[in-house]
């Protein structure tokens, strides 16, 4: 597998100048940039070439070459969305599933409504079939939009049923003013942190901040933010950085400055970096001390930076910029299922109005059940008196042919 990027290429360019023979081994992924100085004194490797900060502590153990990339720290946190104007973007404040439900609710109680208070209106009873929906519809729509109508209930069971609108009204309007005041807000709102100072200030706590342990950063965070205290959360390597940003687990973390710019411009177009660079230092190539060819590495990448290869490489690799800021659609993380009481709690309700007209009504329910067992009743009795009178059977043959048999 060939390698690629800044440091691959570095060292096909020393190589060039040097006249050696690169054995390149990928170090694990585990492996925490303060172990990296013990690798070459313990022989594992003759040098270790990287971005590697040039640290005091770390040169006690270890030499290192000139700079090869002149680095600083730079804050990464999550993209803000770039914006789509719509029309009716109102909409988007509950979900699909949630207006389908509402709709529902709103017809369902017109037709009880309806069945209701037709009993008792005589001026309802009057008007035309298309009126007594509407009117319906109307005292519905009004009633769970808090407006309001201009006629009320009569019957306990449509009182009944009006307590049940009131309560999806109230739940209903609150959570979509809350859920549209959220969204606008974040629509209209920068970023909640500017740059490092607002970390030092404390504008988020520092177990939202991840850091990468074993790392130059680790003692800058140590050092300037937190006076010592581990508070922040623990990282165990760059991919870590990117994954925790983008699932929400951190709100910012801080990276090298060179790495940063190319993973925001080519990879994580979720991310990007906020405020000044700071903290400046250099990376170098880690090599045991009093090595023999220590003067000709250095001289080589001195010549290698005053030809302009160090500024080319860099355009290559960190400065191509392959995300772009599209449009992207910002979707409510409202649930409907946190509404889903409410809606039972409204069901319930409904059955209970409809159970109180039942029993309002059960007397002239009955006395019509008992009319129409009458009537089937006489019925019976009528036709089996016309069967077995003779005076009809020359009237109808099919009798008379009875009669016979």
């Amino acid at each position: 597998m060939k390698l690629a990027g800044y440091i691959p290429d570095l060292i096909d360019r020393l190589r060039e100048k040097m006249g050696f023979i690169a054995n390149i081994i990928v170090l694990p992924k585990n492996t925490t940039y303060n172990d990296l100085p013990d690798f070459v004194t313990n022989n594992t490797f003759d040098m270790i070439i990287g971005d590697i900060t040039i640290l005091a502590a770390r040169r006690e153990k270890v030499a290192f070459s000139d700079s090869i990339y002149d680095n600083s720290l730079r804050v990464l946190v999550r993209k803000k969305p770039v914006q789509s104007v719509h029309l009716f973007g109102f909409f988007k404040t509950f979900p699909l599933i949630l207006w389908i439900i509402i709709l529902g609710c709103m017809a369902w109680s017109a037709i009880l409504l309806l069945f209701y208070e037709e009993f008792v209106r005589a001026g309802l009873r009057r008007k035309s079939c298309i009126s007594r929906i509407g009117m319906s519809i109307w005292f519905s729509i009004g009633t769970f939009v808090g407006y309001g109508v201009d006629f009320h209930a009569k019957t306990a069971a449509g009182r009944c049923l009006t307590i049940g609108i009131y309560l999806v009204s109230i739940v209903l309007i609150s959570a979509y003013q809350a859920n549209l005041t959220a969204n606008l807000t974040v629509a209209q709102s920068q970023y909640f942190i500017s740059g490092i100072d607002d970390i030092k200030n404390g504008k988020i706590t520092p177990n939202r901040v991840g850091i990468v342990v074993g790392s130059s950063i680790e003692d800058y965070f140590l050092r300037e933010i937190t006076d010592g205290s581990r508070t922040y959360y623990v990282l165990k390597s760059k991919q870590d950085i990117f994954e925790k940003l983008s699932s929400g687990a951190i709100d910012a973390s801080i990276m090298d400055s060179g790495v940063a710019e190319y993973e925001t411009n080519s990879v994580h177009c979720d991310l990007t970096m906020v405020g000044a660079s700071f903290d400046h230092s250099a990376f170098g190539i880690i090599y045991q001390k009093k090595w023999l060819f220590e003067q000709i590495l250095d001289v080589s990448i001195l010549a290698l930076r005053e030809s302009g290869v160090f500024n080319d490489l860099k355009s290559k690799w960190f400065q191509p910029n392959h995300c772009t800021d599209m449009p992207m659609e910002t979707t409510s993380n409202f649930s409907y299922e946190s509404l889903t009481g409410i809606f039972i709690i409204f069901g319930g309700i409904s059955l209970l109005s409809l159970l109180v007209f039942l029993c309002m009504r059960r007397a002239i329910i009955w006395q019509l059940l008992s009319c129409r067992r009458m009537l089937r009743i006489r019925k019976r009795k009528r036709d089996r008196a016309i069967i077995h009178n003779p005076a009809y059977a020359h009237h109808l043959p099919f009798i008379g042919q009875y009669n016979r048999v």
